[in-house]
């Protein structure tokens, strides 16, 4: 008689054991929310291509431009320098990028940057020079809910050594820099609620300003004495937050035009 009794009290469990999986969907995702892939695909740092005359003589001066095409960062660059003494060196660039990643223009990265420093022949083979200076740029995103505009400040130290034939026809450098950057948040029109990866990020720069990166690389030349093919490459490691997303390499080929102002004087 017992058994009897039971039975009610086993059906109604089941049944609401039926009802409670009828209602739950293994790996469900909110619609509402942006999916954290989108969100990641959008980064607020890139390193330039560098600029690394390795100017030998006074009144030595060059032009270089460089193209970057590679995952999610497709843009190039220009850079101008020139040796108006034995062992000072002034130099200027202007980088541009493009992140598009999932076959869409989702960010957009402009730089300037203007140095001078300190250049040395230390023997027919080996060359040093460091360069420091200001920069300034613009960070522009495209978010799956809107936009957000970041300005950048910084200020860099770039040491490098080289080696290179008697005739310098042939190069190869390290360099290493230092680029402490000030971020400024400019906009922000992106849902926060739907986009909070992308709000964290925000979060990030708005507490902790200022970041400073490490960019070190190797960058090699070969050609003639006026112009010359190059290729480089820089990794970047941000000291103040690894969660920043940002571009953590750059490879960068182009050409390099080297000229002398005394030779260009007519006799």
């Amino acid at each position: 008689m017992k058994k009897f009794q039971r039975t009610p009290f086993i059906v109604f469990a089941l049944g609401m054991l039926i009802s409670f999986n009828s209602c739950y969907y293994p790996g469900y995702v909110d619609p509402y929310v942006v999916d954290v892939t989108r969100q990641k695909e959008n980064y607020y740092y890139t390193p330039s291509a560098p600029t690394v005359p390795l100017l030998v003589s006074k009144n030595d001066f060059s032009i270089a431009m460089n193209a970057s095409v590679g995952k999610d960062a497709k843009g190039g660059s220009v850079h101008g320098a020139f040796k108006p003494t034995k062992n000072l060196g002034l130099m200027a660039s202007y980088s541009w990028f493009k992140n598009d990643a999932g076959s869409n223009d989702i960010g957009r990265f402009v730089n300037y940057e203007f140095g001078m420093g300190y250049v040395a022949k230390l023997s027919p083979y080996w060359h040093f020079e460091t360069y420091g200076g200001i920069g300034s740029g613009k960070v522009e995103n495209e978010h799956y809910t809107g936009y957000s505009k970041i300005k950048t400040n910084s200020f860099f130290l770039q040491p490098t050594i080289a080696v290179s034939d008697k005739s310098q026809l042939m190069q190869f450098g390290f360099f290493t820099k230092f680029s402490s950057t000030r971020f400024k948040l400019l906009d922000t029109s992106f849902n926060n609620d739907r986009e909070q990866v992308v709000t964290n990020q925000m979060k990030i720069i708005h507490d902790h300003p200022s970041h400073l990166f490490w960019e070190p690389g190797f960058i090699g030349r070969v050609g003639f004495s006026v112009v010359q093919f190059n290729a480089s490459y820089t990794f970047s490691s941000d000291l103040t937050n690894k969660d920043l997303f940002r571009k953590k390499g750059l490879f960068a080929l182009g050409v390099i035009v080297k000229l002398n102002t005394d030779n260009l004087k007519t006799k």
